[in-house]
């Protein structure tokens, strides 16, 4: 769906084959599903996010890209979608670094990456949401040229309550 040019990273979609390693990557990133979750990683999380979809999309519209390190070991992921919320705007709904890859500015080159490969296919807005309690990481998309739309609450698959700021970022 996007080409995106993360040298010497690279950047290729996930299926269900490589859940495994993205469910050790999840398990590695304890300290946001504890943010999200209340808890550790549940068992079914690379599942879970392969195939969820939010209404009206199909998988024809999601991308999960996983974000290898030059040696193939897979340190992040990115989820986007693709006309959603709206036509030509498309949705960050996850990324997710190792802990040992954050402080590498890999991030930044991941979104100035997604911004630049959706501009390309037509795209004309990024959105995403990023949990309240998470601090940094709402500096880091500011950083990045989002800004904030809204505060709604946010209900976890695991039923833990919290809030997430949605966040905008115009590419035209």
């Amino acid at each position: 769906m996007l080409d995106l040019d993360l040298s010497p990273h690279t950047a290729s979609r996930l299926t269900l084959a490589d859940a495994p390693a993205l469910q050790r990557l999840c398990e590695r990133c304890g300290d946001y599903y504890l943010m999200e979750e209340g808890a550790p990683a549940a068992p079914d999380t690379a599942e879970h996010l392969l195939t969820v979809l939010p209404p009206r999309k199909t998988h024809a519209d999601k991308y999960v890209a996983g974000i290898r390190a030059p040696g193939g070991e897979l340190v992040g992921v990115l989820d986007l979608i693709r006309d959603f919320p709206g036509e030509r705007e498309w949705w960050i709904g996850f990324l997710l670094l190792d802990p040992a890859a954050r402080a590498a500015r890999l991030g930044s080159r991941i979104v100035e990456e997604v911004a630049r490969a959706v501009a390309a296919a037509g795209g004309t807005v990024i959105q995403l949401g990023v949990l309240e309690p998470n601090v940094a990481g709402e500096r880091f998309w500011r950083r990045h040229g989002f800004a904030e739309l809204r505060r709604q609450p946010y209900t976890a698959r695991s039923g833990h309550p919290g809030r997430v700021i949605v966040m905008c970022r115009r590419l035209v």
